[in-house]
């Protein structure tokens, strides 16, 4: 169900422990506490107001254990919800009081001895925790407008588009460059401190710095980060007057990417307006084509939607597979290919999503992640340029080196948010210890904005023709061998079903005489009772061992079954040598040539 009336509000940047990402930081939540406690946790320094989600009343929770000081908030519009916020530093108001949507209810702290931060979760009706990005959408966590009215939002992107500072939309909806471009604004003028780092992404800094901005023409506001209509109003002055007069343009900021930038589109980003995107100087779009991540094995449903959408925007398309336990890597690499939708062979990309998602996710390593890519190619043609394998950065380090996957040839995508000495610069370089020699295309935030939905930004260093670089085609022959790769074995098929073993008892195989030799029954009369006899003081003088031990005399009758069968077996071969030298042998009949 969808929460009514309901919004993210601040604080909602997520740590950079949790890669800056909810679900994440969610998943550490529920592998600390063996999948009991979910929860998600925001930046928060001492003192950042809390804000009411949506209309309701407080319920203090004050020396709450390891949560410190923590509130549960009842929502009025959704009987038997509640969000819950811990480690406040103070509260707003009396116990039980009656707060609208967007009020101060609380400030941030340390309590619960844990370092200054913000955790929080739903409590749906029946007591269980809910990820609140999950229920109202990703695409709802940020705000970014910050408070800012549309006005003041198309404002600032014309005044950063006439100094050529900005070149998304002029449409007063603020994005991940429309905030990028802000800020640099507000860091040139002094109203962010000059280590600030650009990242596109609001938060309470930014707030000041723009309630700032609107003091400098004269507005009457508290800087509390949390601009609101006032300081909207101010921002549309300040940018009047400076058209009013022959402004000096902000010193530029860091220089223009070179690269190239694209959009990674997963099931629950669906409907995104790929001509925003482009007008937002998105390159290319890889859609999630299906996976095994969870059970049964299935397409995406908005999969086929996505690319079309994505391919008449004139976007370059990838197009991903994440993978799942019980069936081999070429398996689910026959069912990727085989469910490819509007596929261009000459043009677009494969890739690999190797992260274990959900249930039924896997994480693999570098054997199993080559073999599956291996195979793509092989199914496909296409060149190893265009194959791509994403892991997050902290997947790659602990994967060592991957040697199988650099013989292949592919492109190494990687995932890290805040992975760095330079923070969300999307071209810094990662910290992979050297895991792998180099990197191709890197997921850099998953706070992008395109026409109202949350999604991953990516950035490559290439140029998009070298990313998407046709390469030489290879005619895909589905019964020729997968291509030889530097020490990748290459195992036979598993059998398509794998026999239910029954239980049966144990059998005692006796030995037989050659086939050329027949015993008479007059032989065969001496074996066995010289075994028997033999047997009986062996097993005589095994019950007696037994009963002088205090050992269980059932054990006796299998050692007398085995020394019977020993017995018989060497005697055996003591008569057959001498029935071959004493009796007259029956030779096996030739068959007849008809």
């Amino acid at each position: 169900m969808a929460l009514s009336g309901y919004v993210l509000n601040g604080p909602t940047t997520v740590i950079l422990d949790d890669d800056r990402d909810p679900f994440v930081s969610w998943q550490h939540h529920l592998d600390r506490t063996g999948g009991a406690r979910g929860g998600v946790d925001c930046v928060a320094s001492i003192g950042t107001p809390v804000l009411a989600p949506c209309d309701g009343v407080v319920d203090r929770r004050p020396n709450d254990g390891s949560a410190g000081n923590s509130m549960r908030f009842i929502h009025d519009s959704n009987p038997g919800w509640s969000t819950v916020f811990s480690h406040l530093d103070s509260y707003v108001g009396e116990d039980y009081q009656h707060f609208n949507q967007g009020d101060v209810i609380a400030y941030t702290g340390n309590t619960g001895g844990v370092a200054p931060h913000l955790h929080r979760h739903l409590l749906d009706p029946d007591g269980n925790r809910q990820n609140e990005w999950a229920m109202v959408g990703a695409d709802a966590a940020i705000d970014y407008a910050y408070g800012l009215s549309s006005e003041a939002q198309r404002a600032l992107q014309q005044y950063g588009a006439d100094l050529g500072l900005y070149t998304g939309l002029v449409d007063g909806v603020f994005g991940h460059l429309s905030v990028s471009f802000t800020q640099q604004l507000l860091k040139d003028l002094g109203y962010l401190e000059s280590d600030y780092e650009v990242d596109g992404v609001p938060g309470p800094l930014y707030g000041t710095a723009l309630e700032r901005l609107a003091q400098s023409v004269g507005a009457d506001v508290v800087l509390d980060g949390q601009p609101g209509p006032i300081t909207s109003a101010y921002v549309v002055a300040w940018v009047a007057a400076q058209k009013s007069t022959t402004p000096t343009p902000p010193t530029p900021g860091p220089a223009p990417l070179t690269g190239t930038l694209g959009l990674d589109v997963a099931t629950p980003q669906r409907a995104i307006d790929f001509d925003a995107a482009v007008a937002e100087q998105i390159k290319f779009a890889i859609v999630k084509a299906g996976g095994l991540n969870v059970e049964p094995q299935y397409v995406a449903p908005a999969y086929a939607a996505e690319v079309d959408a994505a391919r008449a925007a004139g976007l370059r398309i990838g197009h991903y597979y994440v993978p799942g336990k019980n069936q081999t890597p070429k398996e689910q690499a026959r069912f990727f290919v085989g469910s490819l939708h509007n596929f261009d062979v000459h043009a677009d990309v494969l890739a690999l999503d190797n992260e274990p998602l959900d249930d039924n996710g896997v994480q693999w390593g570098d054997l199993s992640a080559t073999e599956f890519l291996a195979e793509v190619i092989r199914l496909t043609g296409i060149p190893a340029s265009r194959v791509w394998h994403y892991a997050n950065a902290s997947a790659y380090r602990a994967g060592g080196s991957w040697p199988k996957l650099e013989a292949l040839g592919i492109r190494y995508w990687w995932a890290a948010y805040g992975d760095g000495p330079t923070e969300f610069r999307p071209d810094h370089e990662p910290d992979l210890r050297g895991s792998i020699p180099r990197w191709d295309v890197h997921q850099f935030t998953s706070s992008t904005v395109i026409g109202g939905i949350r999604v991953d930004a990516n950035y490559s260093p290439l140029s998009l023709d070298e990313l998407f670089a046709p390469g030489k085609v290879v005619a895909p022959e589905v019964d020729q061998p997968i291509p030889t790769i530097p020490d990748v074995p290459t195992p036979a098929e598993p059998p398509k079903e794998t026999p239910v073993p029954t239980t049966r008892r144990p059998t005692v195989k006796l030995p037989e005489l050659p086939d050329d030799v027949v015993v008479p029954l007059w032989l065969r009369a001496p074996i066995y009772l010289t075994a028997f006899l033999i047997g009986m003081v062996l097993d005589a003088t095994v019950m007696g061992w037994a009963a002088a031990s205090a050992v269980d005399s059932t054990i006796t009758f299998p050692i007398w079954m085995i020394v019977i069968v020993a017995v018989y077996g060497s005697l055996s071969k003591s008569w057959a040598a001498l029935a071959r030298a004493n009796t007259k042998t029956t030779p096996k009949r030739k068959a007849r040539k008809r």
